[in-house]
């Protein structure tokens, strides 16, 4: 009983301390309301225009024949795929590019505004022109004005946003048909691109595919020449191209150890370097390559002659006549040459040249004969890896060539692609809903703002009151003076409500009532003189071209 008793009486000192503070609630709504409905009028109004664009899978006979033909972009569906479409849309259209095609198509750049403002800002970055500055203002403000939202799967909106209605029709209106021709050029650029490459990455596999065969028919030829080409050495005499080689070798060991004397007689007389200097001597070194010529004729004979032939060697013949030749040769140009010297160092001098000679003769008559009887070991070894490698051709040229018409069928693929994107059968990209005019702003909500204004006014009165009581020193309760005095209170007074203060002036006692009195009138006054300057809502539009005149995207 006692404590609703106690709430009784809070309730009531709270309801006589608002009703003393009533002006000052008031007069709190009254500005809330007053500064909020001019300031509405200050706030410009947006509109908001949205175009309504589809975009739809391929058909199923479509997808069904590219995937037959080997396409190499089968369709896709599902919610990732609505998401993808999005974010294409979202960035081509907040693009720089794409913008900058609307802004220059529309003229936006022409505006006066716009003009001024850039070169203002050309004054902090001179090395753009005037026109790409007037361009990027409008471009960065285009980019705040647009916004997308999914209607459902597939269906995409283009919102722009704007202060005068029919510009944001008309911004909406060449966004979304912009876009559209621009997605559907885009799609048949990249096939006549992709239809480039191929044919580009065709050429290369037939170029790929004609090497391989000409490699496969060069070893082919190969082989047969050199199955048909007669060498001196053959699995039939083989045995006979051994046992002369082993003579070979010994005759020119023998010629080598024939030098031997020479040359220290040579170098006990100093002459050696008169010998060394014959051994460059151009007629010498011919007559010499007849007699190497000699020898390897004769072991060339020796085996391909299917008779027999003398084992006699050094062979006799041509070679005896030659290397008589080399030798009266040798002693003239000695005598020629070195006429001072004693007879016997000329002669020492002679035989030396002659032996070297000779022993050349030979050694290369041996590397001659026994290079063949290698060229015949090696070649017998080599049948299995010149099959592996015959193999390897022929396995490359089928490859290259399943690559070739792999890849024709391909680009068949990729051309049937571009026909159906030129046709309805094709991914279909077109505006389902044009947009409109806009009938009302979409912000600011007047009449909402309005209403808050008129309920938050009145709470936001209600605490000023509360707290200009407690910062109030008036003592008006009993309990206000138990708080100040410390001593007992032996008795009280009745309240005197409505009795003035001696000392209080007319403003003191109805400055409150004034204050809400001026506001009210002023507001008043505002609304009746308004039309006179100031037109609701409207704010000078960016400068458009008339929709008829502008160049179609």
């Amino acid at each position: 009983m006692t404590a609703s008793m106690d709430s009784s009486v809070d309730i009531k000192h709270y309801v006589r301390m608002f009703w003393r503070r009533r002006a000052l609630v008031i007069l709190c709504a009254a500005v809330v309301a007053s500064a909020t409905y001019v300031t509405l009028d200050f706030v410009p109004m947006e509109f908001e225009s949205e175009a309504t664009l589809v975009i739809e899978e391929r058909q199923r006979l479509a997808s069904e024949l590219e995937s037959v033909l080997g396409g190499m972009r089968p369709p896709s569906s599902g919610y990732r795929s609505d998401e993808k479409r999005m974010d294409k849309l979202v960035s081509r259209v907040r693009s720089r590019p794409f913008l900058e095609k609307v802004v220059r198509l529309l003229k936006m750049n022409e505006d006066p505004a716009v003009l001024a403002q850039a070169e203002q800002a050309l004054q902090k970055r001179p090395g753009l022109s005037l026109e790409e500055m007037a361009t990027r203002i409008v471009v960065h403000r285009l980019q705040k004005k647009i916004s997308f939202a999914r209607a459902g799967s597939g269906i995409y909106k283009i919102i722009v946003t704007d202060t005068d209605p029919n510009n944001a029709q008309l911004l909406a209106k060449w966004i979304s048909e912009l876009f559209v021709d621009v997605s559907q050029q885009n799609s048949l650029d990249e096939l006549r691109t992709a239809h480039a490459f191929g044919a580009q990455q065709l050429k290369i596999y037939e170029e790929q595919l004609a090497t391989s065969e000409r490699a496969l028919e060069q070893y082919r030829k190969s082989m047969i020449q050199q199955n048909l080409s007669k060498s001196i050495v053959r699995a039939g005499n083989v045995a006979r191209a051994e046992a002369l080689y082993e003579r070979v070798l010994d005759e020119a060991e023998l010629t080598r150890v024939r030098i031997l004397p020479y040359t220290r007689t040579l170098e006990e007389t100093g002459a050696l370097a008169m010998g060394n200097e014959l051994l460059t001597e151009a007629r010498i070194l011919n007559q010499a390559r007849g007699l190497t010529s000699a020898l390897e004729d004769e072991i060339t004979d020796r085996l391909v002659s299917e008779t027999g032939q003398s084992n006699e060697w050094p062979p006799s013949g041509s070679y005896v006549s030659l290397r008589r030749g080399l030798f009266q040769l040798i002693e003239r140009i000695t005598s020629e040459r070195y006429a001072d010297l004693p007879g016997a160092t000329r002669d020492a001098i002679s035989r030396y040249v002659f032996s070297t000679m000779d022993h050349r003769a030979h050694a290369d008559a041996a590397e001659y004969l026994g290079q063949a009887i290698s060229d015949f070991k090696r070649q017998a070894q080599a049948e299995p890896r010149d099959e592996m490698e015959l193999a390897r051709l022929e396995s490359t040229v089928k490859t290259n060539r399943e690559l070739l018409r792999s890849f024709q069928a391909q680009l068949v693929a990729s051309d049937v692609s571009q026909a159906m994107e030129m046709t309805n059968l094709g991914l279909r990209i077109e505006i389902l809903e044009p947009p409109e005019v806009p009938l009302g702003p979409a912000r600011p909500n007047r009449r909402r703002i309005l209403i808050a204004a008129l309920l938050m006014g009145p709470v936001l009165g209600l605490g000023v009151a509360f707290a200009a009581e407690l910062l109030d020193p008036t003592l008006r309760s009993l309990g206000d003076f138990q708080r100040v005095f410390d001593g007992p209170i032996l008795g009280t007074t009745p309240l005197l409500s409505g009795a003035a203060r001696p000392d209080a002036t007319f403003w003191r006692r109805n400055g409150l009532w004034v204050a809400i009195a001026i506001v009210v009138v002023l507001t008043l006054g505002y609304r009746a003189l308004k039309p006179l300057w100031h037109d609701p809502g409207r704010i000078t539009p960016v400068y458009l071209v008339d929709p008829e005149e502008a160049q179609q995207p």
